[in-house]
C-alpha cells in the first residue's frame, strides 16, 4: 500500500514538473535567463521530491528549487510559482527539516519574488495572491509534519507495546516454570534421596513405593510444564473463570503431594469459595506450591499449616512453617518474586506478605474479588 502510495505522488510530481516545463518554453515570452532559472527550479524541485535515502540532499534540492523558483516568478508570468509551492511544502512536511529552516524558507520565498521583480511593475493583488499561497502551503506542510511526527510516536508507542507484551509472556512462563521445576525436581530429590536410603536398608518393596511416587510426581511436573507452555503459544492466561471449588481441590492436591513426599501438614479454610478468574486461581495456587516447595527444602520435617479464608470481597491465603534455622527461606528467590508479580498483574490487584516472626516463617497472599 505504501508502495502504491509512494508511485502515485512520484507520478504527480512528475506530471507537475512537465506541465511546468512545457509553460516556460511555451509562453508568448522570448526564452532568456529566467526560463533557464526556471528549468533549474523544477530540476531541482523533481530532485528534492524524488530523492530517497539522502535527507540533508533532499531538503537542500527543495531549498535551491524555493530560491530560484521565488526569483523568477514575477519575471517569467508566474509559471514558477507551482516550484515555489511544492519546495514549500517539501521543507515544512520534512520533519528532518528544522522548524527554524522551513519558517525560513516562507520567508525568504516574497524576499526573493521581490527581489526578482526589480524592474517590472506587478500589482497589489497578484503579490498578495503569490503571498496567501504561500501561507496556505506553510501551515499545509506544517500539518503534514506534524500528522508525520503523531504516526512515528504511535509506530514507537506500539513497538514498545509489543516488547512490554513479549517480556511480560517471558516472565509468565518463567514464573510458571520456576513453579512447576521447583515443585517436582525438589519432591524428586526428596524421594529419590529415601529410595536410596531404603535400598541401602534392604526394604526394597518400600523403595519400589517412592520410585513410583517420584515417577509419577515427574510425570505431573512434566504435564504442567506443557501446559505453561501451552497457554503462552495460544495466548497467555484466559479470560474465564475457575469453579469455586477448584482452587480448593487444586491445593488440597498439592497438600497431597506434600504428604507423599514425607511431609506434615493441616489444612483449615473459612467461609464460602467464590468464583476466581484464571489469573487469581493461578496466584493462589502458585503461592501455595512455592510456599510448600520452600517450608520442604527450608524445613524438613517440620509441620506446614495452610489456611484459605473466604470474604466477600477478598479471599486470604496463608501458609506457615517453623523454621529449622534462623534464617528460614529467603524472601529473595524467584518463586517468592513470582508471587508479587501475579499479585500486582491482577486487575483488582492484591497483596503479598513474606517474613518470619519469630520462629515461624508465613507466606500471606491476599486477592481482591
Amino acid at each position: 500500500m505504501n508502495t502504491g502510495r509512494g508511485s502515485a505522488r512520484a507520478a504527480l510530481h512528475l506530471v507537475g514538473a512537465a506541465l511546468v516545463t512545457f509553460w516556460l518554453f511555451a509562453a508568448p515570452r522570448p526564452v532568456d535567463v529566467w526560463t533557464w532559472i526556471g528549468v533549474l527550479a523544477v530540476l531541482a524541485w523533481l530532485g528534492g521530491a524524488l530523492l530517497r535515502g539522502t535527507e540533508r540532499a533532499a531538503a537542500a534540492l527543495a531549498g535551491v528549487a524555493l530560491a530560484a523558483a521565488s526569483v523568477a516568478v514575477i519575471p517569467t508570468g508566474g509559471i514558477t510559482f507551482t516550484p515555489v509551492v511544492v519546495a514549500v511544502l517539501l521543507l515544512w512536511a520534512d520533519d528532518a527539516v528544522p522548524a527554524w529552516a522551513a519558517i525560513a524558507g516562507s520567508i525568504a520565498a516574497p524576499a526573493l519574488m521581490a527581489v526578482g521583480s526589480i524592474g517590472q511593475a506587478p500589482g497589489v493583488p497578484t503579490l498578495l495572491a503569490f503571498g496567501g499561497g504561500i501561507v496556505i502551503a506553510s501551515l499545509a506542510g506544517a500539518s503534514r509534519r506534524q500528522t508525520r511526527r503523531l504516526l512515528r510516536q504511535e509506530a514507537t508507542l506500539r513497538q514498545q507495546q509489543q516488547e512490554a507484551a513479549e517480556q511480560a509472556a517471558r516472565a509468565a512462563l518463567a514464573r510458571d516454570l520456576h513453579d512447576v521445576l521447583a515443585h517436582t525436581l525438589g519432591g524428586l530429590v526428596l524421594q529419590l534421596d529415601a529410595t536410596e536410603a531404603l535400598i541401602e536398608r534392604g526394604e526394597t518393596d518400600a523403595a519400589l513405593v517412592r520410585s513410583r511416587s517420584a515417577r509419577r510426581l515427574a510425570g505431573e511436573g512434566l504435564d504442567e510444564a506443557r501446559r505453561a507452555v501451552a497457554a503462552l503459544r495460544s495466548g497467555a492466561e484466559r479470560d474465564g473463570h475457575e469453579r469455586p471449588g477448584e482452587v480448593m481441590d487444586a491445593v488440597e492436591e498439592l497438600l497431597r503431594t506434600h504428604r507423599s513426599l514425607g511431609g506434615s501438614a493441616t489444612f483449615e479454610t473459612d467461609g464460602t469459595p467464590w468464583e476466581t478468574s484464571d489469573a487469581q486461581a493461578a496466584a493462589l495456587v502458585r503461592a501455595a506450591q512455592e510456599a510448600l516447595s520452600n517450608a520442604r527444602r527450608h524445613a524438613p520435617g517440620h509441620p506446614v499449616d495452610v489456611r484459605i479464608r473466604w470474604s466477600t470481597d477478598r479471599v486470604l491465603l496463608a501458609v506457615a512453617n517453623d523454621v529449622a534455622t534462623a534464617s528460614g527461606a529467603s524472601p529473595g528467590g524467584f518463586g517468592l518474586r513470582g508471587m508479587r508479580e501475579r499479585v500486582d498483574a491482577l486487575p483488582r490487584g492484591g497483596r503479598v506478605d513474606i517474613g518470619q516472626d519469630g520462629s515461624r516463617f508465613q507466606v500471606r497472599m491476599e486477592v481482591r474479588r
